[in-house]
């Protein structure tokens, strides 16, 4: 074994181990929190709440996606 492969084995499975993380919050997101594009939400009208539901959501979904 490569002494490379040795010293990189814990950051990759750090890596590895908080996108399976973000992507069970994704999924429990989906079950939990409401949908806005399917109440066809105006980003302009939604309150500082739902804002922050969008956000949230925007941020775990890009982090199971990375």
């Amino acid at each position: 074994m490569h002494l490379s492969n040795i010293t990189r084995f814990p950051f990759t499975w750090h890596i590895t181990m908080k996108k399976q993380l973000f992507k069970i919050i994704a999924k429990a997101n989906k079950i939990i929190l409401p949908s806005f594009t399917r109440r066809q939400l105006d980003i302009s009208t939604a309150s500082k709440f739902q804002l922050a539901i969008i956000g949230w959501r925007a941020y775990v979904t890009l982090r199971a996606l990375d």
